[in-house]
């Protein structure tokens, strides 16, 4: 074998250890630190998870506690609870309340009826579906009377339409 074939077939066996010392050590410790850095990160973001779950379940007991003192206080009112809703539905409906009244008590055969009287102004497709929620979904009472206005109001000229309505409930 001359020089040059003996460089050539020492370059050749140079590469193929290279290749080989790659594949039985350097390949599974690189796969091994990207495992490792993988493993790192997900229990960083655990750790941070799991910190942020436990600030969260805090302020969830803190939270907890204020409306349980605060429910308690408009529990005992259906009023307070009938106001909340048709403030709800009014919110969502451009419906605006012009009055609630207080009220009005009735003993009939040992019955006791009790009449809410509200007042509303908005457009008739939207009164229409608070009064379906009063009386259907959130089942408050009788609708009594329902009583439509159209009215004007002089100083911007435009025309609107009030409801005057009376929800009944039994006790």
């Amino acid at each position: 074998m001359n020089g040059k074939s003996k460089n050539r077939l020492l370059v050749f066996l140079f590469f193929i250890s290279i290749f080989i010392s790659y594949k039985l050590a350097f390949y599974k410790t690189i796969n091994l630190r990207e495992e490792y850095l993988k493993i790192k990160n997900e229990s960083l973001s655990t750790t941070k998870i799991n910190t942020k779950l436990f600030q969260l379940q805090k302020q969830k007991t803190h939270n907890d506690s204020i409306i349980s003192k605060y429910r308690n206080l408009t529990d005992s009112s259906f009023q307070n609870n009938l106001l909340q809703s048709i403030n709800s539905v009014a919110d969502e409906n451009s419906i605006k309340i012009i009055s609630f009244l207080e009220p009005q008590f009735f003993l009939i055969d040992s019955t006791k009826f009790i009449n809410y009287q509200i007042s509303v102004s908005g457009s008739y497709e939207h009164i229409l579906i608070l009064l379906y929620k009063i009386e259907e979904e959130y089942k408050y009472g009788k609708l009594l009377s329902v009583n439509f206005k159209k009215k004007k109001n002089y100083r911007t000229g435009e025309k609107y339409l009030e409801a005057y309505f009376i929800i009944q409930r039994i006790e």
